[in-house]
C-alpha cells in the first residue's frame, strides 16, 4: 500500500528533528559514528509531544526543561524509528558516494523502555466499563428514550460507535468510513461489516485489514440493522455516520477519538489505557433487547459489567466458512 499524506508528513517532521541533532550545516561527508552516537543520545533524552509542550524551544532546552517537569521521553519504539529514518538517509549518502559505509547501519536505542507495549495498551476493566455506558451523560444521553436525551447531530455516531468497537476490535476509523452497502449478508445468512479501501475516501492500516467482520448478534438484537435501514434512506451508497467530516488526512474518526479523549468520564477513565475501547465483547449485553436499547440498557450494563467476558474472536476455520460467499 503507498504512504498515506499522514505518514509522509510524520517522516517530513522526523527528518527536520534529525537535522536539528546533526546541525543542518554539516556536510553529508563528515557524517561519522560520533555524529550519530550524538543522535542516538538526544532521541533517548527527547521528551514525547515536545512541539506541544515546549513550541520555540531548541531541542537541547526543551530537554532540560522536560528533565526539570518529569516529563516522559520518547519511547523505544519510537527512537527507533528516527534511527530507521537516519539509517535510510544515509544509506542514500552511501549508494552516491558521498559515504564509504553507513555509521548508522546497527544502532539501537539507547534506552529501553521500562513497560511492554502489551502493557501500554491494557484492556479497559470492568469498572471502566461501567463508568462509560452507565456512569457517563456522554454515552447515556444517547441511548433511545434517555431521561435527558442528547439533541445534537451527533447522537448516532455517539451510541453506535463505541459498541461497534466493542463487538468487533475494528478501528475507529474502519468503522466512520462504512457505507450503509458494507453492512451485508452472505449466502449463508451471516451479516458481516465489510472493510476496505475500494470505496472514494476510504483508507485501510494494512492490506491484511481488508476483511468481512461477522456482526456480532447482540448488535444485531440492539437493533443496529433497523439503524442502517434507516441510513438507507439517505442513499444506497450513503455513508452510516454521513455527519463526520474527514481531516486533512481523510480520516473520519478524529473528531470522535478526540471526543473520546476529552471526556474525562472519571478519575479512573482519565488514567486508563491507551485503548479507545475494549476489544472484548461482554457478556452481559446479551440481555438486551431490540426494544430495550434505553435508560434499561445502561442499566444492564452498568449492573451486569462484573459478569463472565469473553473475547468475540471466531476460530479462523468457522470464520472461513460461515463467511464464504
Amino acid at each position: 500500500m503507498r504512504d498515506s499524506p499522514k505518514r509522509l508528513d510524520k517522516i517530513k517532521a522526523n527528518v527536520t528533528v534529525l537535522c536539528e541533532m546533526i546541525d543542518g550545516q554539516m556536510p553529508v561527508h563528515a557524517i561519522d559514528d560520533d555524529v550519530v552516537q550524538r543522535v542516538r543520545g538526544l532521541l533517548a533524552q527527547m521528551p514525547s509531544n515536545r512541539t506541544k509542550l515546549y513550541p520555540g524551544l531548541s531541542l537541547d532546552a526543551a530537554i532540560e526543561r522536560a528533565k526539570k517537569d518529569d516529563k516522559s521521553r520518547l519511547s523505544s519504539s519510537t527512537q527507533a524509528h528516527y534511527l530507521e529514518i537516519l539509517r535510510d538517509m544515509l544509506k542514500v549518502a552511501v549508494r552516491k558516494k558521498y559515504l564509504t559505509s553507513n555509521p548508522a547501519e546497527e544502532v539501537k536505542p539507547l534506552r529501553k523502555d521500562g513497560v511492554t507495549a502489551a502493557q501500554k495498551r491494557r484492556p479497559w476493566t470492568d469498572q471502566q466499563l461501567r463508568e462509560f455506558f452507565m456512569g457517563s451523560s456522554f454515552y447515556r444521553s444517547c441511548v433511545p428514550d434517555a431521561a435527558e436525551p442528547y439533541a445534537g447531530k451527533y447522537r448516532d455516531w455517539r451510541f453506535w460507535l463505541p459498541l461497534l468497537m466493542l463487538f468487533s476490535g475494528a478501528r475507529p476509523n474502519e468503522i466512520c468510513q462504512l457505507h450503509v452497502d458494507d453492512i451485508a449478508r452472505t449466502p449463508m445468512g451471516v451479516w458481516y461489516m465489510s472493510m476496505t479501501d475500494e470505496k472514494d475516501g476510504n483508507s485501510l492500516k494494512t492490506q491484511a485489514s481488508r476483511r468481512r467482520v461477522p456482526i456480532q448478534s447482540e448488535l444485531i438484537r440492539i437493533g443496529f440493522l433497523q439503524f442502517v435501514d434507516r441510513q438507507k434512506q439517505q442513499g444506497a451508497s450513503a455513508r452510516l455516520f454521513p455527519m463526520l467530516k474527514p481531516n486533512k488526512y481523510g480520516n473520519l474518526a478524529w473528531y470522535p477519538v478526540k471526543r473520546f479523549s476529552q471526556a474525562r468520564f472519571s478519575v479512573s477513565l482519565a488514567s486508563c489505557s491507551k485503548v479507545p475501547l475494549p476489544l472484548k465483547a461482554p457478556a452481559f449485553l446479551r440481555s438486551i433487547s431490540p426494544s430495550s436499547a434505553s435508560e434499561a440498557h445502561c442499566s444492564t450494563l452498568a449492573t451486569r459489567a462484573t459478569e463472565k467476558e469473553s473475547f468475540f474472536r471466531v476460530p479462523g476455520a468457522v470464520a472461513s466458512r460461515c463467511m464464504r460467499g
